[in-house]
């Protein structure tokens, strides 16, 4: 008796061991499955502004459809005109999960043309009760018609490549040229530059 309970016993805990090992193997698949920021940032074969071959401005909605359901965990977002044939994609926006960094936007689209810091709000909230304010920034490439969304979850008052990216917008070309905000500073690398306001309480 004694030998088949100890049988039935390790047959139940090699089955548990064999279920958690197949769990540990379905995550690490799951994540060796998510696209890496290189890839998922990659423009293939088109110029910018341009997002896995789809161009704001003459990529079809189905076309977009169709590759941004290639493209799970990051949720891709897609405007579009009436063109009278199921519509033109407008602009797309791409919302991140925290994984790609400033550093993997410069790879992708080379350095910016202009990038201007500014305070955002964060998600926590100060013991008086307001939201948190850190460093975050819009960086401009393609004449602006590719703009990123970054943050740094301090108080620096500085671009540096580990900055988390929380948006990257795609645009259609438009008859105005260049449709960064008047005023905006060039962008100088990543160096330390005065804040704006002073008076924030980080």
């Amino acid at each position: 008796m004694r030998a088949i309970l100890s049988l039935k016993l390790g047959a139940i805990i090699l089955g548990l061991s064999g279920l958690m090992a197949l769990s540990i193997y379905s995550v690490r698949f799951i994540s060796h499955s998510w696209p890496k920021p290189s890839l998922f940032l990659a423009s293939t074969d088109c110029s910018q502004p341009c997002w896995q071959s789809i161009r704001p401005g003459f990529s079809t909605r189905a076309e977009f459809l169709q590759q941004a359901q290639f493209n799970y965990p990051y949720q891709v977002l897609a405007n579009y005109k009436d063109d009278g044939q199921g519509g033109l994609v407008r602009d797309i926006l791409l919302n991140m999960r925290g994984d790609i960094r400033l550093g993997d936007i410069i790879l992708a689209f080379g350095v910016p043309s202009h990038a201007q810091l500014g305070w955002v709000a964060g998600r926590a909230t100060t013991q008086q009760g307001g939201r948190r304010l850190y460093v975050g920034a819009t960086l401009y490439f393609a004449n602006g018609l590719v703009t990123a969304e970054v943050v740094r979850e301090d108080c620096v008052w500085r671009f540096s490549p580990d900055m988390i990216v929380r948006r990257v917008r795609y645009s259609a070309p438009n008859s105005f040229g260049s449709v960064i905000p008047i005023g905006t500073p060039k962008w100088q690398g990543f160096v330390t530059q005065p804040p704006t306001t002073t008076n924030v309480v980080c």
